[in-house]
């Protein structure tokens, strides 16, 4: 028996259905509309991973690298990122769900903001040092926290997007403190937050 069946095709996009996925002979919806995959609705259980792939070969080159593929929820039709490979021209995401996908380009760096402090702030009575990253579309890729050049520890709450430094964690030595943060996203836009504090 094949590995993989044959795949599903339409204009530019393809999904590959690995065998046994389904626990039962269904008949599904496939349709493509632009840039928008509908595949049925996110009613039927899987028990393998499908492959959705994109040919981006119309892209031009310079917008190839924003992309992914990202699955199109609720009400709102908020979209999120899934783990998109790039080989080439294709993109490839893989889901256990069904659903409506679409391919979208992501051209804004994250958001990074001050939470407890201010540039050019004194800290010395403070424990915790606390910023609020963000990304509209892709999501969060990483982060890294440096002082005076010196990597700090900084715990992610992904649910309210803060990062939090205990200075417990980092022996301050310098009054004067240049922080710098580094936010990407999932498709690489970067932003670099850079503040000075003051702490004895």
């Amino acid at each position: 028996m094949p590995m993989m069946q044959l795949p599903i095709e339409d204009q530019h996009v393809s999904v590959y259905i690995p065998d046994n996925t389904f626990y039962d002979d269904v008949t599904v919806d496939f349709r493509v509309s632009g840039d928008t995959l509908h595949f049925h609705q996110d009613v039927i259980p899987l028990q393998k991973n499908i492959g959705i792939n994109y040919d981006i070969s119309q892209y031009q080159d310079g917008d190839k690298n924003k992309l992914f593929v990202g699955k199109i929820t609720g009400y709102r039709k908020y979209i999120n990122y899934i783990p998109t490979i790039k080989k080439g021209d294709l993109l490839t995401a893989y889901t256990k769900t069904l659903g409506k996908f679409i391919l979208k380009a992501d051209e804004k760096a994250p958001n990074v903001t001050p939470v407890n402090f201010q540039n050019g702030k004194w800290l010395s009575n403070y424990r915790y040092l606390k910023v609020k990253i963000s990304d509209d579309l892709s999501g969060i890729s990483s982060y890294r926290a440096t002082v005076n050049d010196k990597f700090i520890l900084m715990e992610y709450d992904y649910k309210t997007g803060l990062l939090t430094h205990d200075f417990n964690d980092m022996a301050v030595t310098d009054t004067r403190n240049e922080l710098k943060i580094i936010v990407t996203d999932n498709v690489g836009n970067n932003t670099t937050f850079e503040a000075t504090f003051f702490r004895k």
